[in-house]
């Protein structure tokens, strides 16, 4: 009985299979439900542009080689200003009879400034060492009419907020130390910071007349100097620490240091303080700045007699700066107080003498980019004799190729106003100038 069960449960298992498999068969061969059509978009994303390579040759500021990863670099410039001038000065001679003394007209070339840089620097590492001839400066000494080495320093820039530099440089001060010389409207600096109150006259190269002290330009030093910015690049900082006793000042003959700070807030779009003075980039949007600064100078200077002039002077500056649409506006205002010594000429019993001035300038590209009319005035109010002086003009600037390549007409009345009892003359030198000024740089 068992046997025949097996046989029938074989029997029901062969004839069963087949028919379980045509049964799948049909299932699997069914129509299908109908599906979504996907439905591919359009647009087709356009591939990832491949990464830019850093220059390894070309010019920035200068022309320059670098490694492939950016991190060497060595950049060459150069630079060459050549200027003529014409002046006319008159000066009191009686003051009965009200003549003056006309001396000669000066009709000269001179070679105003010429320079080669080499500036190699690594990562966050700079090294800049110029060879200058020079007979402009910022403060009341012309440069020494030779080649002489400056600016030279080294800098550590880690980022784009912070820097630190040690050589020889200008400290930062006043509204000037925003603007390079290379990029001013002006053909030479005001008497805001040249005028040496008779003893350096306003041509570079004549004859040195009273002695009293200088106007409100510091020289260039050999110190530390600190930059930084805070809220996004909108508030500068600024300080340097530096020993002012160099052959372009003539304070700090015994070597002691000079202590200088700045802080600029720009107030409205792109800074002005950019290095230029003029609105050459033509700024759509209005730009605003304002800025503070101020200087100490501890320094008893001296005269060929080794009597003390003066002991140490103290100064401070505001300004402000304003770009828009190829017009430009420089405004500073300055007051120092000078702590004299007993061979300084000044009133008797005066112990400190005052000074304030001020100076502006307006510009207008009156064609973009390439034509631009200015005007300028500044004057200083001293205290005590051979006082005031006044400065007015302006001029004509051509750029061929941006400040690269430009040139530069300016005419400027100077009024030296005198004041010397012992020779019983009281009136002003007046001077009359005419300057044109070439300058090509690379």
């Amino acid at each position: 009985m068992r046997r025949y069960w097996k046989v029938v449960s074989l029997a029901m298992v062969i004839i069963l299979t087949p028919a379980l498999g045509m049964a799948k068969g049909k299932k699997a061969h069914t129509t299908p439900k109908p599906t979504e059509t996907v439905v591919e978009s359009s647009y087709s994303y356009p591939p990832e542009p491949p990464k830019e390579e850093t220059p390894t040759a070309g010019y920035d500021g200068g022309f320059f080689i670098r490694s492939k990863d950016g991190d060497y670099q060595l950049k060459l410039g150069a630079r060459i200003d050549g200027m003529f001038y014409w002046e006319n000065s008159k000066t009191p001679d009686d003051p009965s009879t009200k003549t003056v003394d006309e001396a000669a007209d000066t009709y000269t070339f001179h070679l105003r400034r010429a320079s080669i840089s080499l500036n190699p620097s690594y990562k966050w590492f700079s090294l800049l060492i110029a060879i200058t001839h020079s007979t402009s400066s910022r403060s009341g000494k012309p440069s020494p009419h030779k080649a002489t080495w400056g600016p030279a320093y080294a800098s550590f820039s880690p980022n784009e907020h912070f820097s630190l530099s040690i050589g020889y440089n200008d400290p930062a001060y006043d509204i000037f130390n925003e603007f390079s010389s290379k990029r001013t409207s002006m053909v030479d600096w005001p008497i805001v910071l040249t005028q040496q109150d008779g003893e350096v006259p306003l041509f570079p190269f004549t004859e040195a007349t009273t002695i009293t002290r200088p106007s409100f330009g510091l020289p260039t030093q050999l110190g530390i100097f600190l930059q930084g910015s805070l809220l996004g690049g909108k508030l500068n900082l600024y300080g340097s620490v530096g020993n002012g006793s160099e052959e372009t000042s003539i304070r700090n003959t015994n070597k002691k240091f000079t202590y200088a700070g700045r802080v600029t807030y720009t107030i409205m779009g792109e800074s002005p303080y950019n290095g230029d003075m003029t609105d050459l980039r033509y700024s759509e949007t209005p730009s605003l700045a304002v800025g503070l600064g101020g200087a100490f100078e501890s320094d008893p200077n001296y005269n060929d007699n080794g009597q003390e002039r003066y002991k140490w002077r103290v100064s401070g500056t505001a300004d402000l700066g304003f770009r828009y649409r190829g017009f430009s506006l420089n405004v500073a205002g300055y007051a120092s107080k000078l702590r004299v010594g007993p061979a300084a000429i000044w009133e008797a019993g005066e112990k400190y003498l005052d000074d304030v001035g001020y100076f502006a300038s307006a510009g207008m590209f009156v064609i973009p980019k390439r034509l631009e009319l200015q005007a300028f005035g500044s004057q200083i109010f001293r205290e005590g004799p051979d006082n005031d002086c006044y400065e007015f003009g302006g001029g004509i600037n051509i750029y061929l190729k941006g400040h690269n390549a430009k040139v530069q007409l300016d005419y400027s009345r100077v009024l030296d106003y005198d004041d010397i009892t012992d020779a019983g003359i009281e009136g002003h030198n007046t001077t009359n100038r005419i300057r044109v000024k070439t300058q090509v740089y690379f």
